[in-house]
């Protein structure tokens, strides 16, 4: 069950970057992410933690202020093996 709570519930964003290996690295590499914007880039609370929303949006890829019709093929692909679909990328309530 690991695996789905990961994907489904959040998306990896709990992960280090060390814990990425193989095709999940792959998608995060193609969202933009490195090891140093994932780091400080706020992602799984790893980065510095002054709440400042504006420093959060600023060390992020492009991908992240980015609507799902608005990213590539293959950063649609890569968001989608990160358990991500279009409702859940733009933000749009479920409910």
């Amino acid at each position: 069950y690991a695996h789905t709570w990961d994907c489904y519930a959040n998306h990896y964003l709990s992960y280090r970057w060390s814990s990425f290996h193989g095709d999940l690295k792959i998608a995060v590499e193609t969202l933009g992410w490195d090891e140093v914007t994932w780091t400080n880039g706020g992602r799984g609370g790893l980065g510095d933690d002054d709440d400042d929303d504006d420093d959060f949006r600023n060390d992020v890829p492009a991908s992240e202020n980015t609507s799902w019709m608005d990213l590539t093929d293959e950063e649609r692909g890569a968001a989608t093996r990160l358990c991500y679909f279009e409702e859940i990328w733009d933000g749009v309530s479920i409910w």
